[in-house]
């Protein structure tokens, strides 16, 4: 029988773990609970910076605007989320915003199409 010692790496804001160190490095950079996050998509420019309506909304579905950086919104989103369950002025709870898959895919490939046709001119 063998047996075998291996280091496993978790990174420090999620669940998340691997068995390599660069990695977890590059994972943890870029983690969306990460507090010091650096966006590898827009490098956290302030012209890329989500205007995030729903800072006053109570609930709904939401798409990144022109300009906006779709993994900024959707970092925006999960720490609005995750605030916990408030009560507003009319006593009644705060629904989560929502970001669907489909709408976050759509802003990255617009993303990439803005981004391709601004390098070529």
């Amino acid at each position: 029988m063998r047996t075998r010692k291996c280091t496993r790496y978790h990174c420090d804001h999620c669940r998340r773990g691997s068995f390599r160190k660069s990695s977890m490095a590059w994972h943890e950079a870029a983690c969306y609970l990460n507090p010091q996050r650096v966006c590898p998509r827009c490098n956290n420019a302030q012209e890329h910076k989500p205007r995030f309506p729903c800072f006053g909304m109570t609930s709904g579905q939401i798409e990144a605007l022109k300009g906006e950086c779709p993994d900024c919104l959707l970092v925006a989103v999960i720490k609005y989320n995750n605030r916990g369950f408030t009560v507003d002025t009319t006593g009644t709870f705060i629904t989560f915003i929502t970001y669907s898959k489909e709408a976050l895919a759509r802003d990255r490939a617009n993303w990439r199409r803005e981004t391709m046709r601004k390098s070529n001119e």
